[in-house]
């Protein structure tokens, strides 16, 4: 049998868990940012309950043949936290979320990369203006 890989990019497990309730937030220089990407209002209680649904999702997948890949991708608001409003800032639970989640992810997914650090060194080399 031939074993078919599907690649998976998802949002933070908050996002997942809240939804899209709420506006945009504004920053600078009309930067946009999901309202579940609040750096000041994050919350990890829900982050093993999602993993547990990416395991599920694998092991069904897996079953069929499909081995699965995940990528967890960074926010917006974490990479680009020189664009948000005035004033705003991460809590600790929000430095937290990203290793947070790649931790409860990595048991099943060992292969699964750290993109923030990625996106950061990429953050740093490109001209603010014109993104």
């Amino acid at each position: 049998m031939r074993r078919r890989t599907l690649l998976v990019a998802t949002l933070p497990a908050p996002a997942l868990a809240q939804g899209n309730a709420g506006l945009p937030l504004r920053g600078p220089d009309g930067w946009l940012f999901a309202p579940w990407e609040r750096p000041d209002r994050m919350d990890l209680r829900g982050m093993s309950r999602v993993a547990a649904v990416f395991r599920e999702v694998a092991a069904m997948l897996g079953q069929a043949g499909i081995r699965p890949g995940f990528l967890l991708v960074p926010a917006k608001a974490r990479v680009h936290r020189d664009s948000l409003p005035p004033g705003m800032a991460f809590t600790a639970e929000g430095e937290r979320r990203y290793a947070a989640m790649l931790a409860e992810l990595r048991p099943g997914f060992p292969l699964l990369p750290d993109l923030e650090a990625l996106f950061a060194a990429a953050r740093r080399t490109w001209p603010a203006e014109g993104m």
